[in-house]
């Protein structure tokens, strides 16, 4: 996934992590193995959804994330990811809990919202883009951060269905196990790649394979754990050392 340039700087918060405030509009764009699509989010919408996404996205946190529960039959339903594919790191991130947003928008096709367990007190990574009229989620709590642009959603209309409902179960396995489970087990699944934050600058780290993975999800890590600043001088260092 890639920002595009916001409309203002956003603020530092001084929240579990140090994320930041995302700015009040931004779009980002899904670099899928269906092809690419955009979304545009709002913070206004939902603050507390809104601001976990973007900084989940600052951090790369998506890169070759699974779309794992893809449901448009026989009822147009929901495209749900969120599980990183790192088990260490999903496991750090599975209770990172962030409080609830009042639902301002409706669940219709095409929006972008957070899933949740029991409460909208559970929501932590993943989200699901809405395929048809799913209305009847505003009432449970599950509040709209974004909405896919134009005619994305005719990306993310082939994205591989084929499986349906049949992993939403096993979600506890895919945190365990994670993609090299669902690469053995589910091979069709789609997902989104890892894709460049920007234009390589003189003097970035040249990292590449494995060692740049490590470094990806060290980095992802540290910053639930408050040891990694998004201010913009430290983003700079997270971002040379994540060089595509």
């Amino acid at each position: 996934m890639q920002l595009d340039a916001p409309q203002r700087e956003p603020r530092v918060a001084r929240a579990r992590g140090r994320a930041r405030d995302s700015p009040a509009t931004f779009r980002v764009r899904f670099e899928t193995t269906a092809g690419d699509f955009s979304v545009e989010c709002t913070r206004e919408w939902a603050p507390n959804g809104v601001d976990r996404f973007y900084n989940l996205v600052k951090l790369g946190f998506f890169d070759d994330v699974a779309f794992f529960r893809v449901v448009r039959d026989p009822v147009p339903f929901v495209a749900q990811f969120g599980i990183h594919g790192v088990p260490d790191v999903a496991s750090k991130w599975a209770n990172a809990n962030i409080a609830p947003d009042a639902p301002k928008k409706s669940n219709t096709r095409g929006k972008l919202t957070f899933a949740m367990a029991d409460n909208p007190g559970t929501r932590s990574t993943q989200l699901f883009f809405n395929y048809g009229d799913n209305r009847r989620l505003d009432g449970m709590g599950f509040a709209p951060v974004c909405e896919v642009a134009g005619d994305g959603m005719t990306v993310v209309d082939k994205l591989h269905a084929g499986y349906g409902e049949s992993i939403t179960d096993r979600q506890g396995k895919i945190m365990s196990s994670g993609n090299e489970y669902l690469k053995k087990e589910w091979p069709k699944l789609d997902y989104i790649k890892s894709v460049p934050r920007g234009p390589r600058r003189s003097g970035d780290l040249e990292l590449g394979g494995p060692l740049r993975e490590a470094v990806r999800c060290a980095l992802i890590a540290a910053h639930l754990e408050g040891n990694v600043s998004l201010e913009p001088r430290r983003l700079v260092v997270i971002e040379r050392a994540r060089i595509r």
